[in-house]
């Protein structure tokens, strides 16, 4: 699994969209509070 998105929600938070790099299935995880936002940050510029 790599992370390859954000998402936020209103009642959730942010959330880390990870895929499969055999299957492609994907997967959502609720961000910690301290969690490094600045590594989040990161997934969301344009590759």
């Amino acid at each position: 699994m790599e992370p390859v998105s954000v998402d936020h929600s209103g009642k959730k938070g942010f959330v880390l969209i990870h895929r499969c790099t055999v299957c492609g299935a994907e997967d959502r995880n609720r961000l910690a509070p301290d969690d490094d936002m600045d590594l989040v940050i990161e997934l969301q510029r344009p590759r």
